[in-house]
Formats: C-alpha cells, structure tokens, sequence
C-alpha cells in the first residue's frame, strides 16, 4: 500500500481476519467432466468430500449467501489525473459493511465480485454518497477478468445510460483486501429503488398490499418468499421450466404475503394480455402496460452488443403501482462475442458436443461461426419480445429507432473513441491491473471456445473488442429492416386468427 500511485478511486478492506464467503458456483447441466476437459471447469472449486451434487434439479439454488461485517474506506481520486498515494491522506468515507463475493459462472474466476451493504453497526444500514454517486447503502464490486480489456460494462453502462431513462452508474476503481491489491474494478449501483434515486419507482408505504416492485428474471430458485412461482407465463409454458422471478424489492425482510400476490396477479395480469389474440390493441393491448420505448432501446441496445443474456438471464422489470413495466439493462461483461461459447452456435452446439465431441475445441472450430441471420435477433424468440416482435408497430419502431441511435451513441466513430477515452483515462492502472492478473493471458487459463478465440495480450483484447463493434454495426446497417420478417403476416397469421 507504501508504493501505490493511482489518480482512480480506491477501496481498501479489511476482513478482520475472515474469509469472504461465496453463495454456490453455477452449475452447468450440459457438462459432464468425465467426457469432456473444458477449460471452463479448470478453475471451479473442487466439492469436498462431504458434498453431494443435487441430481433432482437444474436449478441453481440463490440462497443468499453468509455475509461478514468488514472494515471498508473509499478513498476518491484526483479529478486533475494526478498520481498520487490515496493512502496518505484520510479516507473520504471509513464504515463498516456486510461483504459477500457474488455472481454465478464469475464466482469460478479468481478475480471474484464482491456484494457491499455499508453499515452503521451490524444492524442499521448506512447510505453514502460514494464517488460522486447517489446516496446508498447497497453496492456491487465488478472485478473483470474474462473480459481482458476490462471496460466492457464500463463501456455499455454509460452508452445505455445516455439512451434510457435509468441505466446503473459505474465508477471504476482500485482494491485492496486486507492490505493486498487485487487490481482494477467496477463499484456498480445495485438495482434498487432509493429515495436519492436509481430505479425510477415509488417507495411502498408500510401496510399497503399495491407496491413498487423490481423482479429479475433466471434460471436459478429463489428462496421461499422471494419467488413468483405461478406467473402466467410460467404455468402457460412461455418461459423455460429452469426459470423463475425473483422479487429484488420490496426487500424479502419486509415483503408481505398479500404484496407477494399482488406482484403475482399484476405480473400475470400483463401477460395474459401480451400471449392473448388481443396483444397489439392500441388501446387495451400491450402498449398500455409497458413502455414501449424502453422495450425498444432494451432491446435495440442488447442485441447490437450482443448480450444473449438479455431477456433470459441477469433480466430485471420493474413497476410502478401507476407505471408501465420497464427493464433495467444489467451485466455486459460477456458482450461482444466475449461469452464462453460464440453466441451465435445456437442452442444445437449442445447437442453436437453431446453426441460428437471428445476434443471439444476441435468440434466448435468446425462449427459454423457466422450464422448469424438467425442470431443476431435473438430476443424473438425470448419472453415477451417473442409477442412483441411479432407486431409490425413495435418492429417499425425497431428500425427507426436503430437508425437514430446509430447516428448517435451508437455509432461507430462514437463506440470507438470511447474505448480510446476509456483507456487513456485508465492509463497506468491496466498495467496495475495485469501485474497481478497476468495469469489469465496464459493458454491454460483459456476459457473461451473455439480456443481460437482466446487472446493473449490487452491489445488484442481491444482490438478485438473494436472489430466486433465494427463488424456488428455493418451487420445490423445492412440488415436491421430484416427484423420486419418477424411481424410479417406470414408470420404472425396463426396470431391473428
């Protein structure tokens, strides 16, 4: 901590002689590791003797995990790009906090996220203003690892919150845990409602069955009194069996049974009217229960990054009791071809690595790897865009909507100087960064499949990240009036009997 010069923010904590504690690893039902060496299991924490794999379920459980109260001070930066020792001068905010790593498959990284709750003592929260965000108690730590240029969510945050009414504020920043450093991360704001802000909704006043509400939408089990088991979408089939939502707010330690059915009942409310013969009403259809264009730039903005995330996993809605319902963006650190798999195999990769493959990087170099007419629309055929974008309205303003935005922030000069801005600004911390975290260039620590798309040095990251900008922005100019395929008559006639 002597020798560290930095011009970003700093976070130090101290555990107080414990270890950080850590909810289950996602597990992968596809996988099975007698078959198969990936390395995407290379680095899961190996099961104890003691352990069971659960064999009854593909769920993954989201209990949440023990939490610690730590010692946590923030440190601010210098505005000036000065480098300096944040160490030698006292910290702009000293508390306590309950700490937990989290995530799901990035709970097998080394570099883990981190869950804060800032605390006055164990039992009484403590809102702060923390990097020039608004006031909170509750944050999380990004720490990228698969993501080599390190600024994907970065990037995508701050271009979502130029579009959209609420996109959460990220500050990047550096850490250290009990006095060692673990290099560069994201302090991201959780997806809550506030009083200072975020979420856009109102706070439930106590005793009242109507209630503001945030759900996210995955393919884990909520724990008892959290989950919307009987949603119409559900119990209709239009969501995969693995997936639920789960209630972020209220808070499960103020819910009540009467405002978890009330959520139920709204939610299904809409969706009957979504999946009903009736969806495109102008009146009584789905544009009086969302906002249509936040759907729009949802989804205008996910698919041209190519978060295949997007409307399956990490999805959050959320309404007011005299709103629309409207989705949050979340977690871009897979983006740009950045996933384990190229998003573009399909769900078919799959079943061709079940029945076909004992070298599996061999298999997927002979997949095909630009298939993306079918793909690159994902969202048509995931919940609720898979109505939605069956009418000609809401494709219209599809393309209309791309089209301004590529002009804009989507734009390609725009995306690019932005990376550029990005990392003069980061400047000596990515070195910092891979000072400790150079490991994950080596080949043994490849996690991405075909290997081929492994890379092995920051430069190539970024120049990686650049072309798939570039090459997704030709791609959606020279075809986004091809998405009108999906409201077509021809397409939607059995909808319209």
């Amino acid at each position: 901590m002597d020798n560290i010069s930095t011009h970003l923010p700093v976070i130090s904590i101290d555990t107080r002689g414990q270890e950080i504690p850590h909810g289950s690893v996602l597990s992968v039902p596809w996988l099975e590791e007698d078959e198969y060496t990936i390395p995407y299991a290379r680095i899961r924490p190996a099961q104890s003797e003691t352990e069971e794999a659960d064999e009854e379920s593909d769920f993954e459980t989201s209990e949440e995990p023990e939490k610690i109260l730590v010692s946590i001070a923030f440190y601010n930066g210098k505005s000036n790009g000065a480098q300096v020792n944040p160490f030698l001068r006292e910290p702009t905010i000293d508390t306590d906090a309950l700490i937990s790593y989290r995530g799901r498959s990035s709970l097998q990284f080394p570099k883990k996220g981190i869950s804060i709750k800032l605390m006055k003592s164990s039992n009484e929260e403590d809102p702060r203003e923390v990097f020039g965000m608004r006031q909170h108690n509750e944050w999380v730590l990004n720490g990228p690892y698969l993501d080599k240029t390190l600024i994907r969510n970065y990037l995508m945050y701050n271009i979502c919150g130029e579009v959209m009414a609420y996109a959460p504020n990220v500050r990047f920043c550096e850490l250290f845990v009990n006095n060692e450093y673990l290099g560069l991360y994201l302090l991201i704001e959780k997806i809550t409602m506030s009083d200072y802000g975020r979420v856009p909704i109102t706070r439930t006043r106590t005793g009242e069955r109507t209630t503001s509400y945030i759900l996210e939408l995955m393919e884990r089990q909520p724990p008892e009194g959290r989950s919307i088991p009987q949603n119409y979408s559900h119990y209709a089939y239009f969501m995969a069996s693995t997936q639920e939502f789960e209630v972020r707010s209220p808070a499960y330690k103020n819910i009540t049974p009467e405002q978890l059915e009330y959520i139920q009942n709204d939610l299904s409310r809409f969706e009957k009217v979504i999946y009903s013969y009736d969806y495109d009403d102008p009146d009584s259809g789905y544009s009086s229960l969302i906002d249509v264009n936040n759907f729009v730039d949802y989804a205008i903005l996910n698919m041209f990054c190519a978060n295949t995330d997007a409307g399956n996993l990490s999805t959050f809605v959320y309404k007011d009791p005299k709103g629309k319902f409207s989705l949050c963006v979340w977690d871009y650190n897979n983006v740009f071809d950045n996933f384990f798999r190229r998003h573009s195999y399909g769900s078919e990769s799959l079943s061709f690595l079940r029945q076909n493959a004992q070298d599996v990087n061999n298999a997927f170099d002979e997949y095909p790897t630009d298939d993306r007419a079918n793909n690159e629309f994902f969202l048509s055929d995931r919940l609720w865009f898979d109505r939605l974008m069956r009418d000609e309205d809401f494709t219209r303003l599809l393309v209309y909507r791309y089209r301004n935005l590529r002009g804009g922030v989507l734009g390609e000069e725009y995306l690019l100087n932005y990376i550029d801005d990005t990392i003069a600004y980061l400047g000596p911390a990515i070195e910092r960064n891979y000072s400790v975290w150079a490991t994950s260039f080596l080949t043994e620590n490849d996690l991405l499949i075909p290997a081929t798309r492994n890379l092995h040095s920051f430069d190539d990251a970024v120049a990686q990240l650049k072309s798939e900008i570039i090459h997704n922005g030709d791609w959606f100019d020279a075809n986004i009036e091809s998405i009108y395929q999906f409201s077509h008559e021809s397409a939607v006639k059995q909808l319209n009997p």
